[in-house]
């Protein structure tokens, strides 16, 4: 089966890319697979050889570049020797947005903060309950990217207007450019929205209830 691509829930996004899981599959009849090739094409490049951490990984995690496309194949060998042919998946862009990006409609009270650790340099955050953050994109991925600490609080994360989960950010130490929920497999043909809503609680080691918008990230 050719890669497919999906937002890793819990991955750390870099100062300038974003974590992208690639995974794939292969049976053979009456045999078993010995080793798995992959490669990638980026912009529409050539496609070259992708390390991976063992012969038979079915799976591979990579720091992309937003604003780029790619395009991954795959080809596995049985332990006969015999390979089969490339398995491509289709090509997709990697799309990101920052907290103040005017595709983000915020209702509510927010305050802009420069934040270096932050993707982008900075954040905008809320702690009233009521106060939320929507994004509208078409894609068949999507991510919130955000900050875990000591004193953030809770929100719920719907999208296309139905709560899918409720997130704690609470974390005892500092974590930034973290991917606390990601959604995959949504039809890239349409609009789709995705909403994060300030609760107004918190977990009850934090110390208090702020929640950040660092980035919503799509893949399309």
């Amino acid at each position: 089966q050719p890669p497919q691509q999906a937002f890793p829930t819990g991955a750390t996004l870099g100062t300038s890319t974003i974590p992208t899981k690639l995974t794939w599959s292969a049976t053979d009849e009456g045999g078993s697979i010995a080793s798995y090739q992959l490669q990638r094409s980026t912009n529409g490049g050539s496609f070259t050889n992708v390390s991976l951490a063992s012969a038979t990984s079915t799976t591979k995690t990579l720091q992309l570049s937003p604003g780029s496309t790619y395009q991954f194949r795959v080809r596995a060998t049985d332990s006969a020797g015999n390979s089969s042919d490339w398995a491509t998946g289709p090509a997709f862009l990697i799309d990101a947005q920052q907290e103040n990006s005017g595709a983000i409609v915020q209702t509510g009270s927010w305050t802009q903060q420069a934040l270096t650790s932050a993707y982008g340099g900075g954040v905008e955050y809320a702690k009233a309950k009521g106060s939320a953050a929507q994004f509208t994109f078409t894609g068949h991925d999507v991510a919130w990217v955000t900050t875990k600490a000591p004193d953030r609080g809770k929100a719920t994360v719907s999208v296309d207007g139905v709560v899918v989960k409720t997130v704690d950010l609470y974390a005892s130490t500092a974590q930034f450019r973290k991917v606390v929920f990601s959604q995959s497999n949504l039809d890239p043909t349409v609009s789709h929205t995705i909403a994060v809503q300030v609760l107004g609680t918190k977990n009850s080691a934090s110390s208090d209830t702020r929640v950040d918008i660092d980035a919503f990230v799509v893949l399309r």
